[in-house]
């Protein structure tokens, strides 16, 4: 039996999500507005509107822009533009809690509100939580390490916020892998695997 939920039709990503992906690629001197443009997403009408688009369309968007950047670890700066309202309601909501463990808990309930195309599992084994990320079917085709990257360094910075210092993270695992993983254990300050098992975050269950 599977851990996640059943498959969602139709996934969606938030317009704060695309927004936050466009300024990190406008300060490597790129014009995220004419990028995005070309796969039929327009910004000017996210900021008016704050409407969603096809997840699938701003896959493509992570693509092009690791390939015109030349920088696989674009996830990295995005981190450093990162705001829990990049995250819509919920992420200033999970800012807003008490521990690691009660914000873990609400992107775990409510990260359709971000995409609708990824599955989220909240697990606890021999003392550790773990918080998986799964494709749903209809996205899988769409998903990239990029995006997912992204996932993970927004929500390890959104973590520190709440912790007030390192979140706890004891391993990141990635299904797919880059070419080193120095760059990301800097980051995250712990072990990153690549080609495991699953996608998702481990933390010390003691930090919370």
């Amino acid at each position: 039996m599977s851990d996640f939920s059943p498959v969602q039709s139709s996934p969606t990503t938030a317009g704060s999500w695309i927004l936050l992906v466009a300024q990190t690629i406008d300060s490597y001197g790129l014009d995220s507005e004419y990028l995005f443009k070309q796969n039929g997403i327009s910004l000017s009408q996210i900021k008016k509107d704050d409407i969603r688009y096809p997840s699938g369309l701003l896959a493509r968007v992570w693509q092009m822009a690791v390939g015109l950047t030349q920088d696989p670890y674009l996830a990295i700066r995005v981190s450093r533009y990162f705001k829990p309202s990049a995250f819509g309601a919920l992420g200033l909501t999970m800012a807003a809690s008490s521990t690691v463990y009660d914000a873990l808990n609400r992107f775990e309930r409510f990260s359709a509100f971000i995409s609708g195309g990824t599955q989220v599992k909240l697990t606890e084994n021999n003392g550790d939580i773990c918080l998986k990320l799964a494709p749903h079917q209809q996205s899988e085709e769409h998903w990239n390490i990029y995006a997912l990257s992204a996932t993970f360094s927004s929500l390890y910075s959104l973590l520190s916020q709440v912790a007030c210092g390192h979140p706890g993270v004891k391993s990141v695992h990635f299904k797919q892998g880059f070419a080193s993983s120095l760059a990301f254990e800097s980051f995250f300050g712990c072990p990153v695997i690549y080609h495991s098992s699953f996608n998702g975050i481990v933390f010390n269950n003691m930090r919370f």
